[in-house]
């Protein structure tokens, strides 16, 4: 006869079936819970995408700024007199933290913004015009610390769990993309949930964001550096398969 569960159990009607079925039992209610808050998260970055396209409607097409310069409106999730976080940027277009929070981290939001590319830092942002792929370009994501950030293949990166910051850096973040190693990650299932400048949201691996072809090659075969803003090697030569820049 076949087992069920209820409360927790897995039962016959003789009685209890072994351990090894109980934890079975365990596992599948587990991997549920997980798939409902993978959703979960997909569906908070889908809102912040469209809020980003929203702020740029209503900001004469400029991104929300990861880090803004100026005090912080009233009512400030993150209030200060030095600067605005891009959360606090969007807040009208959200109204509440559950948004910005990947229900999978306990501690630290687990949502993150690109930075430095397409986020930008302080001041100076960039036009949502000027991003030439919106649909394949990545403003947020799944984001956390890296265990092992000298590994190679993005696929393999590990999460220091809840050590999540409001940023993901970018290899052009020269540097810091290695001190301070917060990247994009795969938190779901093997699958880096994304947020994507046209406004849609979906679950890819880490691994097809480009990172790992840093420095990459441009149309002609030529050494690409990406953005002279922000590394000391940019000479405005992009790589396609970068997901992270605004080419």
């Amino acid at each position: 006869m076949r087992p069920f569960c209820i409360r927790g159990f897995r039962l016959r009607r003789n009685g209890f079936t072994s351990s090894r079925s109980w934890r079975a039992c365990f596992c599948r209610r587990w991997a549920a819970k997980e798939r409902a808050k993978a959703t979960n998260c997909l569906g908070n970055l889908r809102q912040i995408s469209l809020a980003t396209v929203l702020y740029g409607n209503d900001f004469r097409e400029y991104i929300v700024m990861l880090y803004m310069n100026g005090a912080t409106p009233p009512g400030a999730w993150f209030p200060s007199t030095d600067g605005t976080w891009w959360v606090d940027s969007l807040r009208p277009y959200m109204h509440t933290t559950n948004v910005i929070k990947c229900p999978s981290v306990q501690v630290g939001f687990g949502i993150a913004q690109n930075h430095p590319d397409i986020g930008g830092w302080r001041d100076n942002p960039a036009k949502l015009t000027s991003i030439k792929h919106p649909s394949d370009t990545v403003p947020y994501a799944d984001g956390g610390l890296i265990a092992n950030p000298t590994e190679r293949n993005p696929d393999l990166w590990l999460e220091v769990k809840n050590m999540s910051q409001l940023y993901y850096r970018t290899p052009a973040n020269e540097g810091y993309y290695d001190s301070d190693p917060e990247r994009a990650v795969n938190r779901h299932n093997k699958r880096c949930n994304s947020g994507f400048a046209d406004g849609h949201a979906a679950a890819v691996p880490v691994g097809t964001l480009g990172f790992q072809y840093f420095p990459g090659k441009g149309p002609t075969g030529q050494s690409a550096w990406g953005n002279r803003r922000w590394h000391s090697n940019g000479n405005g030569i992009y790589d396609e398969r970068w997901k992270w820049d605004l080419e």
